[in-house]
């Protein structure tokens, strides 16, 4: 679906951006929160299953749940910047793109003592000035070869059956722990760690220094 063939051809064009990984692992990221309850129960979901992931924080909401991105952050799990807004930026000016990744990394900067590396640009719309502004700050744009579609509701079953069907080696999975489907994906996660572990990934979390390798 193009919603993946477009991050994967910008990962292959442009060195700063990651769209794939080791070929021995998969890799479950984590878009839009953090949210109060789905964040939590998720943090604690995967901790127990000893699998490494990564977060991408959209800040408005950190806002409101510092502590939640603290527990994130001492649980061990990889924390990416997804902007301070949810607003596309794909006809952004320099000036509104470097103040909300920005903004974005003192955030997370403030509430953990740690500076993101990682920007995922919402809806992974990205131009040159993301591009810029990114380099300016030493971050990699990390986007993915894979979306769940857990955007929407889906059966837990079937979520995890598809991603199970769908992924293939070095693969970056697009979740979400926030918003419609966020309840369907908590519960999927059990099943889609055991599912791909039994497909023989090395499940990992993207690394936090700014490097194309993964």
């Amino acid at each position: 679906m193009i919603w993946d063939v477009l991050p994967r051809l910008a990962g292959r064009l442009i060195p700063s951006i990651i769209s794939r990984g080791r070929q021995d692992s998969v890799y479950l990221t984590f878009d839009d929160g953090p949210d109060p309850i789905v964040t939590s129960k998720l943090s604690d979901k995967l901790s127990d299953l000893n699998c490494p992931a990564t977060f991408f924080v959209t800040t408005s909401h950190v806002l409101t749940e510092k502590l939640l991105l603290i527990k994130l952050y001492n649980a061990g799990f990889t924390i990416g910047s997804h902007g301070h807004h949810h607003n596309s930026l794909l006809f952004s000016s320099f000036k509104k793109v470097s103040e909300d990744v920005n903004r974005s990394i003192q955030i997370i900067n403030d509430c953990t003592g740690f500076r993101p590396t990682l920007f995922r640009p919402p809806f992974g719309k990205f131009n040159l000035n993301v591009l810029r502004v990114c380099s300016q700050q030493n971050m990699n744009i990390a986007l993915w070869s894979q979306s769940a579609n857990d955007w929407k509701p889906n059966a837990p079953g079937l979520l995890s059956q598809r991603i199970a069907k769908r992924t293939k080696p070095g693969d970056i999975i697009l979740l979400h722990d926030r918003g419609l489907g966020a309840d369907s994906t908590l519960k999927a996660i059990p099943s889609i760690v055991s599912n791909l572990r039994d497909n023989g990934f090395t499940l990992r979390a993207l690394p936090l220094v700014s490097s194309k390798h993964v």
